[in-house]
């Protein structure tokens, strides 16, 4: 069930790590913006570093049926969720 669990969240973040590469080249664009845009875009440029480490502490946790890296990889995934609230919140303005 722990190699199931772990090649499941080593899947979700290598396909969410697809937009988010495009909402980083986006981003690299918008970071002379003002204060609280620029928040917003720094957050579209740092969500898929989280993203891939997690993948690679899942992919290890399915390799070594180990616990500790898919608890790892899920705190990376609550990170870019964290990520995705900033650009919620923050990047409205960005988005009009």
């Amino acid at each position: 069930m722990l190699r199931l669990s772990a090649r499941l969240m080593c899947g979700l973040c290598t396909i969410a790590l697809i937009p988010a590469a495009l909402g980083a080249y986006v981003g690299l664009g918008w970071l002379d913006l003002e204060a609280p845009a620029k928040w917003s875009a720094a957050a579209l440029v740092a969500a898929p570093l989280p993203l891939a480490v997690g993948a690679c502490f899942a992919w290890k946790a399915a390799a070594t049926n180990r616990a500790r890296p898919l608890f790892t990889s899920g705190a990376c995934v609550l990170l870019v969720i964290a990520l995705g609230a900033i650009v919620w919140a923050w990047g409205g303005r960005m988005l009009m």
